[in-house]
Order: C-alpha cells, then sequence, then structure tokens
C-alpha cells in the first residue's frame, strides 16, 4: 500500500514537471509536423496536433534528436534539454 502512494505521488510529480519548451502553432492542413522538445528529458518529445502538443517517448536508450526528428542514440542525438522546437 505504502509503495503504490509513493509511486503515484511520483509518478504524477514526474508529469507535472515535464512540459514542451514551446507552443504549438495554429495547424492547417497543408503545414509539415511540427515538433517539441521536452524541458526535462531528452527522451520525451511532442507533436504537434489540433487539440495541442501530444507526448511522446523514444524507446529505452535513445533521445529525440531535434535535428532529424526521429529517435537516435544520445551521443548521435545531439538533445539539449528544453531545445527549440521545429
Amino acid at each position: 500500500m505504502q509503495f503504490t502512494l509513493i509511486a503515484t505521488v511520483l509518478a504524477l510529480a514526474a508529469s507535472v514537471a515535464a512540459a514542451p519548451s514551446g507552443t504549438c502553432p495554429e495547424i492547417h492542413p497543408t503545414d509539415p509536423t511540427t515538433f517539441l522538445t521536452d524541458d526535462a528529458d531528452c527522451n520525451v518529445f511532442y507533436i504537434c496536433d489540433y487539440s495541442g502538443p501530444v507526448k511522446f517517448n523514444c524507446p529505452a536508450g535513445l533521445d529525440f534528436s531535434p535535428n532529424s526528428w526521429n529517435c537516435d542514440y544520445p551521443a548521435h542525438a545531439g538533445c539539449t534539454v528544453g531545445g527549440p522546437h521545429y
């Protein structure tokens, strides 16, 4: 019981702390996809949708690369926490 409570509190704290590093622009059907990095975790990225940013996680051990817009090994990803949106 106590472990479940602690795990729940930690999960909530982590979800509150993480946020996109920018805001989504107004979406038009012909616009290219807009990606946002996370301000606290290189493994997390967001894709802008009509409803706002949608959170995605890279597979374990990979970071989101703001240059190639995909998940890559940390040494190649070039992620800087709180980086710009693309």
